[in-house]
């Protein structure tokens, strides 16, 4: 298990985006080289996974545009289940379909971008929408950012992670707070 403190102790990028380092971190510990790969992100938010390595071509979608931490260089303004409709009418050959979707009913007042309407989807049709997408657009890889482990049928772990976040709001003493992310391959 990696802790969020740890991650941001090693600076840059690093600190201000922790994210960013475990995507890169198992990226890489996958033999897979961020800066050449055409990514795919159906859950793109903020694009906060990006900032401490640029694919060669990013391509975000979500249902709305946020205030962004990296530009993508493709933006669909969609949700998961319809935006991978247009990466493939532009043909457009994906490597990585990334995906983390909210896993709560509604972010708190602060951050209400983060929690999930009904209306919109649930959580498990995002996380089947975006390995369906891998599937359509002939990516081999997957990565999931989910509360549990969540490997789909026909996919196979290629790095994994248990990750500890640290954030004001997570009573410790109560709920098991870890997270987990995972590079899969359908391979």
């Amino acid at each position: 298990m990696i802790t969020q403190l740890e991650v941001q102790k090693l600076g840059g990028p690093c600190a201000r985006a922790p994210v960013s380092c475990m995507v890169k971190m198992l990226l890489e510990r996958a033999g897979l080289s961020p800066a050449e790969l055409v990514v795919f992100d159906t859950t793109y938010g903020e694009g906060r996974f990006w900032a401490a390595s640029r694919p060669s071509l990013l391509i975000g979608a979500d249902i709305a545009c946020l205030d962004w931490v990296v530009e993508p260089d493709i933006f669909i303004k969609k949700p998961a289940w319809q935006s991978w409709k247009t990466v493939k009418k532009l043909g457009i050959h994906v490597d990585v379909v990334v995906v983390d979707p909210p896993w709560i009913e509604r972010g708190n007042s602060k951050r209400r971008h983060f929690g999930l309407d009904k209306a919109l989807g649930s959580h498990r049709l995002i996380l089947e929408a975006a390995a369906r997408a891998t599937r359509e657009l002939g990516a081999r890889y997957l990565f999931v950012h989910y509360k549990t482990t969540w490997v789909p049928e026909g996919f196979r772990v290629v790095a994994e992670e248990k990750w500890l976040p640290v954030t004001r709001y997570i009573d410790y003493n109560k709920e098991n707070p870890t997270t987990w992310w995972g590079l899969l391959s359908n391979a």
